[in-house]
């Protein structure tokens, strides 16, 4: 990016109080009455802006494949200019000509430049320029017919519904683009309608920026109900609008159908504890999410609540983002994130190191966190049980017998689990039974530790017919349950291991190597740090059944 004018003079500043250069483009100046990212000044000279049209005429020459003009205040006279000399280039693959003062001739330059199969530009960043609905239509006409680009982006340009609809329609035909952020334009119920038509046609677009485009309820339902019939889009950005409850609820009925969107961001809208229901239901059904960012809603702890059972149902959702109005002690003017998985995502800022990292138990106490800190841990052991780890612990969770039922399902079906320890978690007599039925399938177990818990003669009588039953548990570890003596040591009595070939599955599976005793347990690793706008972030680092989803491509 150039940081001089072609003239040789500094380049002035052109970043209003919105304060482009921040970590994170989504903390804008809330007090900012300017279009963030407007170029401030007028343009440079004619003379100036033939200058820079030389030089770039000069490069294109000399086979350039990347083209700079960031903020540099150039006008249309420069983009007619060089839209007719693109025309011809066929080098040039990335543009830039972001943050000037680019109007609707200059589109209709680049437009024209765009019909020509010969060019190559497969990037084309137009952002915080002036194009409004003339410019966007314009270069809606050349999306109908270019098949080379794949990433647009028009953030800031003042465009209308009207320009809006006419991109939304380009979509419909074409079969390249990739990418297009609309970020801080106007996107009305009209250019809302076009896109959402195109996303049932086009089976070519990855990601979608709608940030601060006005999107309200009606929109966010044509968006969410379009969602349904498409299966190319992975990523979607509607942060800083205007969506309620209404549209939390179709978007809770789109994750029932659609499983290949990856990444959805509902940041700072309107979605109080009713629609995070409607979202939550609809995670229990999903299997395609990755990411979830629902932070800075008008959301309290019971709307953070009630993302707990759906998270413990839920195998693919790597990383969820929720902020309540729970403000910590002395921190009166913060507010408290949970989030799931790679947290370190959180667009803008640097990755964690959450390996460093400690519980803060005054404030496990809230219920509503010990909720999702139980999902949480829950869901880590699953994954874990299910990804063929040898030994898994999980303890002071509160898992209770529903929790109980869902690693007792887990157990059943594992190959490879030699120790499983579920120390202080509230599971009762018929958490035992769970857990007893599912040894006997379960082949490879030689150890279960349920110490303290509240199972009772019921279910340690029930656990001990399990024991003796089976050929390959060594120990099942009853202490401080409220059972009687003689039954908890029925089941203690250690006995010698069986052989490798006992532990043979009815397949005919070899047994698993011996557990290693220097074998690290992996536990959940948690930490508080203060983010840019002086939140309280709160980190659940999870590993999941697949890879971590890649960096956001757009803003966010």
């Amino acid at each position: 990016r150039h940081s001089v004018l072609p003239s040789g003079n500094p380049m002035p500043s052109f970043w209003n109080c919105a304060g482009w250069g921040r970590d994170d483009p989504d903390e804008l100046d809330e007090d900012c009455d300017d279009e963030p990212g407007r170029p401030m000044g007028v343009p440079v000279s004619q003379a100036e802006q033939r200058m820079a049209l030389d030089r770039a005429c000069a490069e294109m020459r000399a086979g350039a494949t990347n083209l700079s003009f960031t903020g540099q205040l150039l006008s249309d006279h420069f983009g007619r200019g060089f839209g007719e000399a693109l025309a011809g280039n066929s080098t040039v693959r990335l543009l830039q000509i972001d943050r000037n003062h680019l109007g609707e001739g200059s589109a209709k330059a680049l437009s024209a430049a765009l019909h020509q199969a010969e060019v190559a530009v497969q990037s084309l960043d137009l952002d915080y320029n002036a194009l409004g609905d003339g410019g966007a239509s314009w270069l809606a006409e050349a999306l109908k017919v270019n098949t080379r680009l794949t990433e647009l982006t028009l953030q800031g340009n003042n465009i209308g519904s009207k320009g809006v609809t006419a991109l939304g329609q380009a979509l419909g035909t074409n079969r390249s683009l990739q990418n297009l952020s609309l970020q801080g334009n106007r996107v009305g119920v009209e250019g809302a309608k076009a896109l959402a038509d195109a996303l049932q046609e086009n089976g070519h677009l990855n990601s979608l920026s709608l940030q601060s485009c006005e999107v309200g309820d009606n929109s966010a339902v044509m968006i969410a109900a379009a969602l349904e019939a498409n299966s190319s889009l992975r990523q979607l950005s509607l942060a800083r609008n205007r969506i309620g409850d209404v549209g939390a609820k179709a978007f809770g009925a789109a994750f029932n159908r659609n499983h290949t969107l990856r990444e959805l961001t509902l940041t700072r809208n309107s979605i109080t504890d009713v629609g995070c229901r409607q979202i939550a239901e609809g995670l229990r059904f999903n299997h395609g999410l990755q990411e979830l960012w629902m932070t800075h809603n008008r959301t309290s702890k019971l709307g953070a609540m009630v993302f707990a059972e759906p998270l413990e149902e839920n195998d693919t959702l790597q990383v969820f983002g929720i902020t309540t109005p729970f403000k910590p002690a002395n921190s009166s003017d913060k507010v408290l994130s949970v989030s799931v998985g790679d947290a370190s995502k959180e667009v803008g800022r640097e990755p964690s190191d959450l390996s460093k990292q400690s519980f803060f138990p005054e404030l496990v106490e809230e219920d509503y966190f010990k909720a999702l800190q139980r999902s949480l841990e829950l869901r880590k052991a699953v994954m874990k049980v299910k990804g063929g780890h040898k030994s898994v612990s999980i303890c002071d969770a509160c898992l209770g017998d529903r929790g109980a039922r869902i690693i007792a399902e887990a157990m059943r079906h594992s190959k490879t689990l030699l120790q499983l320890e579920l120390d202080r978690c509230a599971i009762g007599d018929e958490g035992a039974k769970l857990l007893a039925e599912a040894l006997e399938h379960n082949h490879t177990l030689a150890e279960l530790l349920l110490a303290n818990n509240e199972i009772g003669d019921e279910g340690a009588a029930k656990l001990a017919a399990a024991f003796k039953r089976s050929s390959t548990i060594v120990c099942i570890d009853l202490d401080g349950n409220p059972a009687r003596r003689e039954v908890r040591a029925s089941c203690a009595k250690r006995r010698r291991a069986p052989a490798a070939s006992a532990a043979k599955s009815a397949v005919g599976m070899a047994a698993p190597p011996p557990l290693d005793a220097n074998e690290e347990v992996d536990r959940p690793t948690s930490k508080w740090r203060n983010t840019a706008d002086n939140d309280l972030l709160h980190e659940v680092a999870l590993p999941v059944g697949r890879p971590s989803a890649t960096a956001r491509e757009g803003a966010a």
